[in-house]
């Protein structure tokens, strides 16, 4: 990911954002009221659903509060929520609080920097729950840190910190003309942190729902009519958003029976299960992954430094890939364990993708004692004999899409060869014209010497 920084005076960094005393820089640029708009407004609830945020979330029930797990390693994970109503146009704004940064162990705080920290913006419905940092192309949101991220840029845009007791304002400007069209600003109780932050070109005509991610935080949002703290100008808030400005993503529907799927694939080692859970998880995006793996992915995206990097060639099995963080909390699987004793209770479908303990009968067990809720049904799913048609294709494309990968790799190394040859040819060429050159002044000298 690439930082684009440019020369500022650099501002005070505290150990938590409760703590951080920094100045606030105001921008002051005109926007307009809210024109009154007749047209029929949305009567969902705009609210988080629970497939839309990453298992460590915890929604408050009888109030608009996000807070997170926070023990068992889970410290160290960010946590993502998107909203259920996209903006594609108008303007439109919501709020967050933060309640509370919380005080939690941390070892190795180097591994993890910082140890609170919120981003707020907006993303697609195909984004990446935890918004921001690389791979992030469909979100674009504002950080704690005074940094803005977009299309895995960030750009420092402001010296100013979010610390306890302050309400993020986020405005979307999806408006063709006028002032500020097709933006996104940002505001600290009331007052503008940086100039309004164009919308890429990737994001532009697609429906954009409101989205937060952060770390040992507690936060309140607020998308109704009553801002927490009024803007210098008159915004429609989120929940206030017209039907033909917006969409609604529909929830997952609870089972009839109130018993959620915990499914246990079971298949033979090099025959291809991580591959079929792939092509499941694809196709049923309701299912949520535990294993070694999606633990892994989780924590590339919540930028934990790990020595031997997260590509393929680090490690050791698809099954068991090895944590190796250093952080005792991290590398003992105290995360799994957390997320098995919690999940039960969440009702979430869950696929339990472990190879070899699904297929071992006592540790099939093991596990299965876990999940004794009475909202599961625990399900083996024996992935053994002849695939599926649609297993045999998607099985091919990445058969396909690993013997490009390797092409293009031999072919980039031919050319990096081919390129040093003829630098090295033309080095000598160099070299040979130089001494020719020697040789002719040489020459010559010794020519008038004679004469």
């Amino acid at each position: 990911m690439s930082v684009v920084e440019p020369p500022a005076k650099k501002a005070k960094v505290e150990d938590s954002p409760a703590e951080a005393k920094e100045e606030t820089i105001s921008y002051h640029v005109e926007d307009e009221d809210a024109p009154d708009d007749s047209r029929p407004r949305i009567s969902d609830i705009v609210a988080f659903h629970d497939q839309d945020t990453t298992l460590n979330v915890l929604a408050h029930t009888h109030a608009p509060m996000l807070t997170s797990i926070s023990d068992g390693g889970m410290q160290y994970l960010l946590a993502g929520a998107r909203a259920n109503v996209g903006i594609a146009t108008g303007r439109y704004t919501f709020e967050i609080k933060i309640m509370e940064a919380l005080s939690v162990p941390m070892e190795h705080q180097s591994t993890v920097a910082p140890r609170h920290l919120l981003r707020v913006g907006v993303a697609t419905q195909e984004a990446d729950l935890i918004i921001g940092g690389s791979g992030s192309s469909h979100s674009i949101c504002y950080d704690s840190e005074g940094y803005f991220h977009s299309e895995s840029t960030k750009t420092k845009v402001s010296p100013a910190r979010f610390v306890r007791g302050d309400v993020i304002a986020v405005v979307l400007n999806l408006n063709i003309i006028g002032v500020n069209a097709q933006t996104i600003s940002i505001y600290r109780n009331n007052k503008l942190l940086c100039k309004p932050q164009s919308i890429p070109e990737c994001l532009k005509g697609e429906h954009l729902y409101p989205a937060i991610t952060y770390r040992n935080m507690g936060l309140v949002y607020n998308f109704d009519d009553a801002p927490l703290s009024p803007l210098p100008f008159s915004c429609r808030m989120w929940q206030d958003a017209a039907k033909k400005d917006s969409t609604i993503a529909s929830a997952t529907p609870a089972p009839q029976d109130g018993k959620y799927d915990v499914l246990l694939p079971i298949g033979l080692p090099n025959q291809g299960l991580f591959d079929w859970a792939d092509l499941f998880l694809q196709k049923n995006p309701q299912y949520v992954e535990i294993s070694d793996r999606a633990i892994l992915r989780w924590a590339d995206r919540s930028e934990i430094k790990r020595p031997k990097g997260y590509g393929p060639e680090a490690r050791t099995s698809n099954d068991k890939p090895g944590m190796g963080f250093g952080i005792p909390m991290m590398d003992d699987l105290s995360i799994k364990k957390a997320l098995h004793t919690f999940l039960p209770m969440m009702k979430r479908h869950c696929v339990i993708m472990e190879l070899k303990d699904n297929l071992v009968r006592d540790s099939r067990r093991d596990v299965l004692a876990k999940w004794f809720a009475a909202s599961c049904r625990r399900v083996a799913v024996v992935a053994v004999g002849t695939p599926s048609s649609d297993y045999t294709e998607h099985f091919q494309s990445l058969f396909l899409e690993d013997k490009q990968a390797t092409v293009d790799m031999v072919h980039k190394q031919k050319m990096v060869e081919h390129q040093r040859k003829v630098a090295m040819k033309q080095k000598q060429k160099d070299l040979e014209k130089k001494k020719n050159g020697c040789r002719k002044v040489t020459s010559e000298s010794r020519s008038k010497e004679k004469g």
